[in-house]
């Protein structure tokens, strides 16, 4: 049978790669208590629940495609074969959502004292193909 070329905007591959890896939390016994969570330090994609711990999670996802460096050129082949979405969570972001996982772990606390709180990173990579592998969670905080 033939298969057709998925052809998402950067906002589609977005959402749908948040949508898979919250199913894939959820297979992984943790609880999902939103997406796209506002705070007063920005949006976190996904906020869970490891047992005790609140996790606010940043999801990069990406195509297998030939990255460009800050120029526009494209990148050597070892650059490319190294290549990963989670490339594009800079220092600042981390920053970010460690705050917004620290007002989070007040706001769910408990006694008033506030909820451990960790951020991972959680890259999802679209192959040319159409398949989905799901990269490992890095643990930030």
């Amino acid at each position: 049978f033939a298969t057709r070329r998925l052809k998402l905007t950067s906002e589609e591959l977005g959402r749908a790669g948040e949508r898979i890896v919250a199913l894939s939390l959820r297979r992984r016994s943790m609880r999902i208590l939103g997406s796209r969570v506002a705070t007063p330090f920005g949006e976190i994609d996904l906020v869970a629940l490891d047992g005790e711990t609140l996790v606010c999670i940043e999801v990069k996802s990406g195509r297998t495609r030939i990255p460009l460096d800050e120029f526009g050129n494209q990148t050597s082949p070892k650059a490319r074969a190294s290549w990963r979405p989670g490339h594009r969570f800079r220092l600042e972001d981390y920053g970010r959502v460690q705050r917004a996982s620290h007002w989070l772990a007040r706001r769910f606390g408990q006694g008033g004292e506030p909820r451990p709180a960790r951020v991972d990173l959680c890259e999802l990579l679209i192959e040319d193909r159409p398949q989905v592998r799901l990269g490992s969670f890095i643990i930030l905080t």
